[in-house]
């Protein structure tokens, strides 16, 4: 006998947005259905407070999950699904919303029919972000009701995941999301359970879906990704649609073609039918369209491979018989026989892998290079044997070999020129001994005589036991770009150029090389920041505070978990946080010590001629470093020294400057600062 009212498990996956996740438990909480349990996947983002999503849930059980690491939307709902208790599963994600009624009605049917899945209505609600009154607002609203076709639902998702109750059982049988993908993994979900276990419309609006505009959604902005994903998904199940199914979309298209031709004298009263009906048709086409080019695809491929792999079957067969004739003559040759009885005796005096075996393919080796390249060469070898032996022992102990798991890091130079701006200079140091690994890169400290006396004492004071850190002094004052090739030059490996009154933050460097080795021919890589001309944040060209409710290391945080690491092409580096590929350094040179031997310039200088060489210079969205600025000069003699270096980049490299000012108009970096506002309104 059912019991009357079972225990339903709604999964929520978030990731950084508590602000709409408040909201959606608190839609849950208002439910009139009892008993519920909340299963709160937190998939690697924020820290939650528990304790207030506690209050808010009230009488509802809360199962909180907190992953690691960002592991993707189907991974967490399989964690989800582990982890619910319920007879009845429901999903939820952190930006939708449930009416009071939603459960009781979907869990009051599954209890009194055979059905294992059912579904709602649905309003879906387009929404965008108002800069001006720094608040979301609805543009647009859709209504999700159509009742259940598995051949629709091949072609495309017309269910919201949010309106559907399952049965546990189910769930446990028919298999999990396939983690492969990180897009319409609850579509391919559908379609899998849809095929064994038919769906229950029930005609009543119960929940809420929110669309956000396109500005907002960054990881969808890309309309060539999506369509990919969604052939992917119609090439998964491409063998389930019936060729029949196809012909009647066709149909459905054509005769509604015809219609509206037939209507076109009521245009104005049915205007808006008729749009509708449009759309209707486009998306049809469209789902016509996907469907066939997915199958071209599929069945080109499916007889490029069979092809194929016939010849490789008959190459294999023709390969076969020849060795197998090949070795049939040679085991009846005499040569063999005695060569065969050898090695027998060999096995039998010289078992493989002992001892005996290592030192007697060592003497065969070393009588064979003897016999070849004299006696003088045989020596040398073996000096350079001994030689790589101990230097290889020394390389598997050295900081070098601890690569991390996630990245395969080398070690960097971190270069640090020092003029005057005492005031900023400790904190600078101090961000870097705290969030960088100094026995595995290395810090290069050069004051260029400065006119301060504090900064030497202080420098003089900094403890460098157990690091890799080296203090230089000028002996006289050489200029900025001087000193920053002095240090280039000191070794040989990648470079970071760090101003003195920055702050940088945890993983930084890690980061920068990961943007640096992201894609080929990157020159440099410039990290986000308050005040970096076009690479500050959250405003465009503009010199920016911290946030309200941040300070540097929550912001830089912030930034880390949001980005998508998009790694966007900029015309030119920034100079106050500067990461430089070494083999690019060898490739064109150092800095311009002869143009700009003071400094500001020379950073676009150097980028200007890598484009010419074939390099990209890129920003690293997933960093931020703290940068005060005009430290070391005063504003009008900032000014004076950067409108002269300018006119001498315009006589050298005219296209430069107009790709940077076409890159300031049109600001391509538009999408991710609105992407960034956006997702610090829902903190």
């Amino acid at each position: 006998m059912e019991e009357k009212n079972p225990l339903v498990s709604i999964i929520v996956r978030t990731k950084d947005r508590p602000k709409l996740l408040k909201t959606a438990l608190q839609s849950i909480s208002a439910q009139t259905y009892r008993p519920i349990e909340v299963v709160l996947v937190n998939d690697g983002g924020c820290d939650l407070d528990v304790e207030e999503i506690r209050r808010i849930l009230g009488d509802i059980t809360l199962n909180y999950l907190r992953l690691e690491k960002n592991m993707g939307r189907a991974h967490a709902g399989n964690i989800g699904i582990k982890n619910s208790k319920g007879k009845y599963v429901g999903f939820l994600d952190d930006d939708d919303e449930l009416y009071p009624e939603h459960i009781i009605t979907l869990a009051s049917f599954l209890g009194q029919s055979d059905y294992k899945v059912a579904y709602t209505d649905t309003e879906m609600f387009y929404k965008d972000f108002f800069a001006d009154e720094r608040k979301m607002g609805n543009v647009d609203k859709v209504i999700f009701s159509r009742d259940f076709s598995f051949n629709e639902l091949l072609v495309g998702n017309y269910i919201p995941f949010n309106s559907i109750l399952f049965s546990k059982d189910i769930l446990i049988f028919t298999g999990e999301f396939d983690e492969n993908f990180e897009l319409y993994e609850d579509w391919d979900f559908l379609i899998r359970i849809g095929q064994k276990y038919p769906f229950y419309h029930i005609k009543k609006i119960t929940t809420i879906y929110n669309q956000w505009s396109k500005d907002l959604q960054i990881n969808q902005a890309n309309s060539k990704h999506m369509r990919a994903m969604h052939l992917k998904v119609i090439g998964k199940h491409h063998e389930k649609i019936i060729p029949e199914f196809i012909l009647d979309m066709r149909y459905e298209k054509e005769k509604a073609l015809s219609d509206l031709k037939n209507q076109t004298d009521v245009n104005n009263v049915l205007g808006k039918d008729l749009e509708e009906s449009r759309k209707e048709i486009n998306e049809k086409n469209d789902s016509i369209l996907r469907l066939e080019e997915s199958g071209k695809e599929k069945d080109k491929h499916i007889l490029q491979l069979g092809e194929s792999a016939r010849e490789l079957a008959r190459e294999k067969d023709r390969q076969i018989l020849k060795l197998e004739n090949d070795l049939y003559l040679m085991r009846n040759t005499s040569g063999w026989k005695i060569l065969e009885k050898m090695r027998r005796f060999r096995e039998k005096v010289l078992p493989h892998d002992s001892r005996r075996r290592k030192i007697y393919n060592l003497g065969i080796k070393g009588l064979k290079v003897l016999k070849k390249e004299g006696l003088r060469n045989f020596v040398s070898k073996i000096k350079q044997k001994f030689k790589f032996h101990k230097q290889s022992q020394l390389l598997m102990n050295s900081a070098y070999m601890s690569i991390k798991e996630d990245l395969k890091t080398l070690p960097l130079d971190i270069i640090l020129p020092i003029y005057n701006g005492y005031d900023y200079i400790p904190q600078c140091i101090d961000s870097v001994l705290r969030h960088t690994d100094l026995q595995f890169h290395s810090l290069i400290l050069i004051d260029d005589k400065s006119t301060d006396d504090r900064i030497k004492d202080y420098l003089k004071q900094i403890d460098i036991r157990d690091k890799n850190i080296e203090i230089l002094f000028n002996e006289a004052n050489i200029g900025f770009v001087k000193t920053v090739n002095k240090g280039m030059k000191h070794f040989r490996r990648d470079i970071i150029l760090l101003n003195s009154d920055t702050i940088v933050t945890k993983g930084w460097a890690e980061k920068m090389q990961r943007a640096a080795y992201s894609k080929p021919r990157v020159a440099t890589v410039t990290p986000f920041s308050n005040n970096a001309t076009h690479c500050s944040i959250p405003e465009f060209l503009k010199e920016n505070s911290i946030p309200d409710g941040y300070d540097i290391d929550s912001f830089a945080q912030f930034i880390e978990d949001i980005s998508l690491r998009y790694y966007p092409e900029i015309p030119t580096a920034v100079g106050f946080c500067m990461y430089l590929k070494r083999a690019v350094i060898e490739k064109i040179g150092y800095f311009d010590e002869l143009n700009f031997d003071k400094g500001y310039g020379e950073e676009c200088e150097f980028c200007a001629r890598a484009n010419r060489s074939g390099f990209i210079n890129v920003l690293d969205d997933s960093t931020f470093v703290y940068h005060k600025g005009s430290v070391s000069f005063t504003t009008d003699k900032r000014a004076e020294i950067v409108d002269k270096h300018l006119d001498i980049i315009d006589g050298m490299y005219p296209e430069f400057l107009e790709k940077v000012n076409k890159f300031y108009n049109q600001n391509p970096l538009g999408l991710i600062h609105n992407y960034i506002r956006f997702r610090m309104s829902l903190r």
